[in-house]
């Protein structure tokens, strides 16, 4: 499919806003806490949605539906890992905050500092920028696989033009740019699920099918059956509680991605709220990803032509070809 003037229009005004919007606020900016803490202004609603964006965004999009839709354990069984991030929310809402709220702290790696001694910050600096470089490359390939697939273009390019207008906005408008961005994308992605759902139901017929198909596929979504611990369970309760208990805490309270957006509030009330409306929304938006998974079950029994278009061992691509060849002009860009 090729796009259309409507689908270029759409992309135009969205970059040219992003920019644009990028420029607006790297004007306003007087120093090193506006670009680097937005000032410590931003609400705590643009702070939950830019931490939620964070995890659960553009790579979430692509790859839980496919996840859910193509594995035969039960894919839904990853939700049990959301039950963990209220427990973990709850923790550094108690513990965390407030500590680097006393400290008055901009990197979480300046703690370090105080508590240990200079060359632990900077070697623990030294691996964040490895880690999120890592992790970033990642995001960029995962929106590079829509573009790619969208476009027409060969990956290497939608990666590179991907990651250049990333930096642009991000270098001229802080922090404050890369919050209020990765607001306006995760409503944007959370919209195009229920698009992507609420077309594709309308192109089904047989709503008889559907409710056998779904019948046979595994949607076990919680395993208390297995405790996990060699039994070569992987997806089991306890565990990926337990498990995601920890990860949560230390990426939500350690990692300065996330640190650095929480402490943007004006207050360890302001900062506690958006760890509060993460908690609360995350599970409802990741359900939504794993709904539009269990959907693509049935899409793919109904359109067997869309399975055999998955290329081998890279079933990231089953959302973006079903929204090239399903869905409509203007909304193709969408996601």
């Amino acid at each position: 499919m090729h796009l259309t003037l409507l689908d270029w229009s759409v992309i135009s005004v969205y970059l040219a806003a992003l920019i644009g919007m990028s420029a607006l606020i790297g004007k306003s900016q007087r120093g090193e806490v506006d670009y680097f803490l937005g000032g410590r202004r931003i609400s705590s609603l643009v702070i939950a949605l830019s931490i939620m964006a964070t995890q659960c965004g553009s790579v979430s999009i692509i790859s839980a539906p496919a996840f859910v839709a193509l594995n035969e354990e039960g894919g839904l069984l990853w939700l049990q890992y959301e039950l963990a991030v209220p427990l973990a929310m709850v923790v550094l809402m108690i513990f965390f905050i407030p500590l680097f709220y006393k400290l008055k702290i901009t990197t979480v790696y300046e703690y370090l500092e105080r508590r240990f001694n200079y060359p632990v910050r900077c070697i623990m600096s030294a691996f964040f920028q490895l880690s999120r470089g890592l992790a970033t490359g990642v995001a960029i390939y995962a929106v590079s696989i829509v573009t790619a697939v969208c476009f027409g273009l060969p990956l290497w390019l939608t990666i590179i033009l991907t990651g250049f207008i990333s930096t642009i906005y991000t270098m001229m408008g802080g922090i404050k740019a890369v919050i209020y961005t990765d607001a306006l994308q995760l409503i944007i992605l959370w919209i195009s699920v229920f698009i992507c759902l609420g077309y594709g139901l309308f192109l089904m017929d047989d709503w008889q099918g559907i409710t056998s198909i779904l019948m046979q596929a595994n949607l076990e979504a919680v395993d208390f059956h297995h405790h996990g611990f060699g039994d070569g369970r992987t997806f089991s309760f306890w565990p990926m509680v337990v498990g995601g208990l920890f990860l949560y805490i230390s990426y939500y309270g350690c990692d300065q991605s996330q640190v650095q957006r929480v402490l943007c509030s004006p207050s360890i009330k302001e900062s506690n709220r958006s760890l509060f409306i993460n908690g609360v929304l995350r599970f409802p938006l990741v359900a939504s990803y794993c709904a539009l998974g269990v959907f693509m079950i049935v899409f793919l029994t109904n359109n067997p032509e869309l399975r055999a278009a998955l290329p081998v061992d890279h079933y990231d691509y089953l959302l973006p070809l079903f929204i090239v060849n399903y869905l409509p002009h203007g909304i193709i860009v969408l996601p």
